[in-house]
């Protein structure tokens, strides 16, 4: 029997975040005594070598995987062992400093989470008032540093507040000669909320879930089009359909 192998994992080192982002309530929850430790997550990176001779790509996610303590050290190991690394980021603790130490880290990847370019949508998805301002001067220290080392992508969350802002981030990421790609991601159940099939019909989340469908056709037909003529869109024709 031919079993396929993994070739990427999700690596979560913490739930704690920075934010108050209304597509995620794990900043609502009391996990830091649960948390896994570094040391942990090093014994479990010695695990996938026995999953076969191919290293396995690792994800790194949070929470905000930046302000878990030792998380660079972290990536210099997974490193060390020929994997590729990928995180992703509200960029929100980065200054010159630390991204020159990310940038110096061994990751292969950098996704920062951008809604929109318009200040106001993007800091209410996110919670606090300076989180554009912040994510956005975080490209401009990195550009100074991940040319040989680092890629910089954009990750967004599409949702009723920010369709219109879609396409304007798609034009603004493939002219950007610093980002090397953009990812969508379907708005979902916020993460930590209470398990329910139908919580977009429930009070408080129609700023999240489009109630115009054909709005979002529009949309994610124009995405198809822009991929197919070039654009730093990754999600796969397929997916986008």
């Amino acid at each position: 029997m031919d079993i396929k192998k993994p070739k990427t994992c999700l690596l979560t080192v913490t739930n704690q975040c920075v934010l108050r982002c209304r597509m995620c309530h794990l900043w609502q929850l009391n996990t830091s005594k649960e948390e896994i430790s570094i040391n942990d997550c090093k014994r479990f990176i010695d695990s996938l070598e026995g999953f076969g001779s191919e290293p396995i790509e690792v994800h790194i996610i949070g929470g905000e995987s930046l302000i878990k303590k030792g998380i660079l050290d972290l990536i210099a190991y997974i490193s060390s062992k020929g994997s590729r690394t990928v995180m992703t980021s509200s960029a929100y603790t980065i200054d010159d400093a630390m991204a020159k130490a990310i940038a110096n880290s061994g990751l292969s990847m950098l996704n920062i989470s951008i809604d929109s370019l318009n200040p106001e949508v993007h800091n209410f998805l996110r919670g606090k008032d300076d989180s554009f301002q912040r994510a956005m001067g975080a490209i401009d220290y990195l550009s100074k540093y991940k040319a040989g080392k680092l890629k910089l992508g954009i990750n967004t969350v599409i949702s009723a507040k920010n369709l219109e802002d879609i396409v304007e981030l798609s034009e603004w990421t493939t002219n950007n000669k610093n980002l090397d790609s953009l990812y969508f991601m379907a708005v979902m159940r916020p993460f930590g909320s209470q398990v329910d099939w139908e919580w977009f019909k429930k009070d408080g989340f129609s700023e999240l879930w489009p109630q115009d469908y054909s709005k979002v056709g529009e949309v994610l037909n124009k995405l198809i089009e822009l991929k197919k003529s070039g654009y730093k869109i990754e999600n796969p024709v397929g997916q986008l359909q």
